[in-house]
């Protein structure tokens, strides 16, 4: 896809993008701007009518570094819109922490797509709201709604909610973002299952709840201390409560996509071409190389 084509759909309303990038790479060339929408560069915040431009690759002087797209998204206010490219070729890219960030400061991707170009080969649109975006995919295309709607608030969620089930990673944005008002909110006869993390849900709340009755039941695969051995636990005690002990991972086609990843990784490093480096920075020294 085009740079063009990804970034034009979302320039409703648009009157300015911001370059926030940090690299040698000129982007400009590649957005041809619509009139009534200008490039600028500025280090205010980036809201309504705003569109922030990012970009991130494995050569910083040419593509800016991540330290410096996870500052700028600090500058997010709701109503602003962002686009991040990326530069990193192939599919197995080290962008969790500009995810978590993205998370973090309440941005939802809306379309994302691969790049046909030599030195940018992924990018996202991205806008930062307070509100549910209507649901869509990774790649933009809406979501049928299979003839349920979709809750007008994380109050609505909770109260009316029959199973509340928990698929989300545990970083900073999302410790105990279930609170114990939300799980009072429940119904008497709804289920919460959580496969996750148990720092999800606030330090304590989910045994409090369970005995006031609200949720009714609970399937729990996560713990706050882990191993779990105190067989006199509330959890392990409650009629009304699945236990497990951690395993929710443990099928067929996860050993196998874990043995592909780690066979990968190790035979890529002895290769001479490492992938997933969550610090490349080591690969710099020689030393550490050794």
């Amino acid at each position: 896809m085009r740079l063009t084509d990804l970034l034009h759909p979302h320039l409703d309303d648009v009157t300015s993008v911001v370059d926030a990038t940090s690299g040698g790479l000129r982007l400009d060339p590649y957005l041809h701007l619509p009139p009534g929408v200008d490039l600028t560069r500025h280090e205010q915040p980036v809201g309504e009518g705003e569109l922030m431009l990012l970009c991130y690759g494995p050569d910083a002087a040419l593509h800016g570094d991540e330290a410096d797209c996870l500052t700028a998204l600090e500058r997010m206010r709701p109503g602003g819109r962002g686009l991040i490219v990326f530069g990193h070729p192939g599919i197995d890219l080290p962008y969790h922490r500009l995810l978590d960030a993205l998370v973090a400061h309440r941005c939802q991707v809306l379309h994302a797509a691969a790049l046909g170009y030599t030195h940018l080969h992924a990018g996202a649109v991205f806008a930062c709201t307070e509100e549910l975006l209507p649901p869509h995919d990774w790649f933009g295309r809406p979501l049928p709604a299979d003839g349920f709607a979709t809750a007008a608030s994380k109050e609505a969620f909770f109260a009316d909610a029959d199973v509340i089930s928990l698929h989300m990673r545990l970083v900073d944005a999302t410790r105990g973002i279930v609170t114990r008002t939300d799980l009072a909110r429940m119904k008497p006869t709804a289920l919460i299952v959580n496969t996750s993390r148990a720092g999800l849900i606030a330090p304590a709340a989910l045994v409090d709840a369970l005995k006031a009755g609200r949720p009714g039941m609970a399937a729990i695969d996560v713990f706050e201390e882990e191993p779990f051995t105190d067989t006199r636990h509330p959890l392990l005690n409650m009629s009304n409560v699945v236990c497990t002990p951690h395993i929710g991972y443990v099928s067929r086609e996860q050993f196998e996509v874990h043995f592909i990843d780690i066979f990968g990784q190790i035979v890529a490093w002895a290769d001479g071409h490492p992938i997933n480096v969550v610090n490349p920075e080591v690969l710099v020294s020689a030393n550490l190389r050794s």
